[in-house]
């Protein structure tokens, strides 16, 4: 029971601080925002190195340690995506306030896409990282998928030119 109400005397702490270096920073609302949109991801993040440390001190047999780490490190990975959508997010609304008066059109229609795209080569590179980690070969995957690429845009592109 102490341990559970350190934790929340400590996430408490760690709110209330970061708070405070955003709201000298963006203003008051912009920082409680900014804290409820990224504390998700960061508890995340916080109880997978946790785990970590605990997989250290229990010292599981090496089938399952393999096993283990492989999982832990995919969870890091996607949590790390997690948080990287979550600051897009953040950036973009931040941009998106900033352009409305006098770029109207440009921060309804090429933000979202300018969001989606990063979102999209954030989760991707996470992907090919989770896959390196279990041993496949990331860069042949990546190059196949771009070989790929070329090939459907010159065929589309042949395409348009016949018919």
């Amino acid at each position: 029971m102490a341990t559970v109400a350190g934790r929340s005397g400590l996430s408490v702490c760690a709110v209330r601080c970061s708070r405070r270096c955003l709201a000298a920073r963006w203003g008051p609302e912009s920082a409680k925002d900014a804290v409820e949109i990224l504390w998700s991801p960061l508890r995340w993040l916080t109880c997978l190195g946790l785990f970590r440390g605990g997989m250290e001190w229990i010292n599981p047999s090496p089938a399952v340690r393999l096993y283990l780490e492989r999982g832990v490190v995919m969870a890091f990975l996607l949590g790390l995506t997690w948080l990287a959508s979550r600051l897009t997010d953040l950036g973009m609304n931040r941009l998106r306030t900033a352009l409305q008066a006098r770029h109207r059109n440009f921060s309804t229609s090429v933000l979202p896409m300018l969001s989606r795209l990063t979102k999209l080569g954030v989760l991707l590179l996470a992907t090919a990282a989770i896959l390196n980690d279990w041993g496949y070969n990331a860069t042949a995957i990546v190059a196949g998928l771009g070989i790929g690429g070329i090939a459907l845009a010159l065929a589309l592109l042949g395409k348009e030119q016949v018919g």
